[in-house]
């Protein structure tokens, strides 16, 4: 689905995924918070509290200027805990639950879980809230119709379940992120923004300082609607600090070309 050109490009916030930062968190959850501010961050998405209180992460948020646009959570989280997790999500001034990971391998895995988070998602839009899916690799299932991943989301209304597509794992899979960012635009709320490594394409690298196209991925994005620019490097030769640096600087950088009215 190609973005909607006439409409008003978005600026998106740029954010990052705390679980690139998840020793510094472990051992200095205040201390890792601050250091993100301090890079120019405007946002977080969590990966879990780290034994603090949803109430202790938003005082510490609103000190530093910082959003919450999303909580990562387990499909567990999803059956279990729902109510709990969206009411987190409300404290932290969230707009989103987001699964981050399910392991979806036959057919009708794939239509079982759309089936399953499209009712999830119409549960939490009832309390203010979307519902996304974050892609790994292992979603692009081939099937006579195209890959896993895309059977779950046609499986799924898009008014209850809303896309975070990973850069890196698209590519990881074989698959042009590209091309993903163009056929989502418009359900694809945040886009996780993780580069792949140059030499070896089997590790992620910071923003900008390896092989993907995110000149037209932040374009394509940005014309489609997409709110939140959300980096993340899980395993890189990079300190986690020095890639959440990098990653903010070519975000920024990109976002001021790609974004028109967007701040430098």
């Amino acid at each position: 689905m190609e973005p909607n050109r006439s409409a008003p490009a978005t600026i998106p916030a740029i954010g990052i995924q705390l679980y690139t930062l998840r020793r510094e968190c472990a051992d200095d959850f205040e201390g890792a918070l601050q250091a993100v501010s301090d890079m120019g961050y405007e946002a977080v998405e969590t990966a879990g509290f780290h034994g603090r209180t949803a109430e202790w992460l938003r005082d510490r948020l609103d000190r530093l200027g910082l959003a919450c646009c999303a909580l990562h959570c387990g499909r567990e989280d999803l059956e279990r805990r729902l109510d709990r997790m969206a009411a987190d999500a409300r404290t932290l001034g969230a707009e989103a639950l987001v699964l981050a990971y399910d392991n979806p391998k036959s057919r009708e895995d794939f239509v079982s879980l759309g089936r399953f988070l499209e009712d999830t998602g119409r549960r939490l839009l009832e309390q203010g809230l979307a519902l996304c899916y974050h892609n790994h690799a292992n979603e692009f299932v081939p099937f006579d119709d195209g890959p896993g991943l895309d059977l779950m989301y046609r499986t799924a209304d898009p008014a209850f379940l809303q896309a975070e597509l990973d850069t890196f794992w698209i590519s990881r899979a074989g698959y042009d992120p590209v091309a993903y960012v163009a056929r989502y635009a418009g359900r694809l709320p945040i886009l996780h923004c993780k580069d792949q490594d140059r030499k070896d394409p089997g590790c992620s690298a910071p923003v900008g300082e390896g092989s993907l196209d995110f000149a037209a991925m932040i374009r394509l994005a940005c014309q489609g609607g997409t709110r939140w620019l959300v980096m993340e490097d899980d395993e890189s030769e990079f300190p986690p600090l020095e890639s959440a640096r990098l990653s903010f600087l070519a975000l920024q950088r990109l976002r001021k070309a790609h974004c028109p009215g967007a701040p430098g």
